[in-house]
This record gives C-alpha cells, sequence and structure tokens, in this order.
C-alpha cells in the first residue's frame, strides 16, 4: 500500500504541466487571476473586453470631487466677478469683499451701443442658512440695498437662487 501512495505522487507531478504539486499550481492561477482582475480594474490592461454586441468596456473609477467648503464669512471674503446678460442689456460686476464687512468696485452695463462703468462702495453682511448656503446683504453707500441667497458649488463659484447666475472667484 505504501508504494501506491508513492506511485499516486509521481504520477500528480507527471499530469502537472509545470512539474509543480496542484496545490501550488492552483494558487498560482489564483493569484495571476487576481493580479489581471486588479488590472483590468485599475484600467492597466484592458479598455474593453469581447466582440460585437457582448462587449464590456472598463472605465476607471472617477475621483470624487472635493466638498464645497462651508459657508462662512472668511469664506467669502475675496473679489468675485458676475457676468450677466438678457434680451436688454449686457453686464459685469467685479467686488472686493474685505474682511471688516466692507466692499468696493465696479459695475459695468452696456446696452444696444452704449456702456457705463460705476464704482461702487458699502458694507456687506453675511447670514449662514444652510451648510453650503448663504444669504449676502449688500447696502450701498448711496442708501440701496440689495438681498441674495448663494449656494456653495465650489471653492470658486457659487449660484444667486433667486436670480440664477453663478459668481466665480477671481484672483485680486
Amino acid at each position: 500500500m505504501a508504494g501506491d501512495s508513492k506511485k499516486s505522487r509521481s504520477s500528480d507531478k507527471a499530469g502537472s504541466k509545470f512539474g509543480l504539486p496542484p496545490t501550488v499550481q492552483t494558487i498560482v492561477m489564483v493569484g495571476m487571476l487576481v493580479l489581471i482582475a486588479y488590472q483590468v480594474y485599475k484600467g492597466l490592461m484592458f479598455q474593453e473586453i469581447g466582440f460585437g454586441p457582448f462587449t464590456i468596456k472598463f472605465t476607471q473609477p472617477s475621483p470624487r470631487p472635493p466638498e464645497p467648503p462651508d459657508a462662512s464669512h472668511e469664506f467669502f471674503v475675496g473679489r468675485w466677478q458676475v457676468e450677466q446678460q438678457n434680451a436688454v442689456f449686457r453686464g459685469a460686476t467685479f467686488m472686493d469683499y474685505f474682511e471688516d464687512g466692507s466692499f468696493s468696485g465696479l459695475e459695468e452695463a452696456f446696452q444696444g451701443d452704449s456702456g457705463r462703468r460705476v464704482d461702487r462702495t458699502g458694507k456687506w453682511e453675511f447670514a449662514r442658512l444652510a451648510k453650503d448656503r448663504f444669504r449676502l446683504i449688500l447696502k450701498f453707500s448711496d442708501g440701496r440695498q440689495w438681498n441674495g441667497e448663494f449656494t456653495i458649488v465650489n471653492r470658486d463659484r457659487i449660484h444667486n437662487i433667486n436670480e440664477n447666475y453663478d459668481a466665480v472667484r477671481v484672483p485680486r
């Protein structure tokens, strides 16, 4: 009987294509399959496998966009630009909002062939409404007041909910 067990082991080696015991062969094959699967997942080996209607396309997972910053007075400090256009006029606003609650900048408006540029100054107030939402109150030096509610899109873009436009942060 002892001779039978030796015979079966030698026949296992003889039947092995690579001269390795079947358990080692299995481990190597599983390891290779895992490596191939990882490369396919990362898009390093194949972009597409198959033919005709039986094609599988592999794409790399897209990176998660960074979360918008929290609505705060400090977030809003800086220079913001707004460009708007409708059927009657087009214009832009460039405002610097300072930490002390003051602002200064200019408004440009064009209607037909004529345009005007007006310097604006005043005070601004910030009210947090939610993690990514705030109300801005502008009190112009000429006595006018303006209110707007914004959502934060990202660090450099906010969206006015009431008037449906975006403002972008620009370098000073």
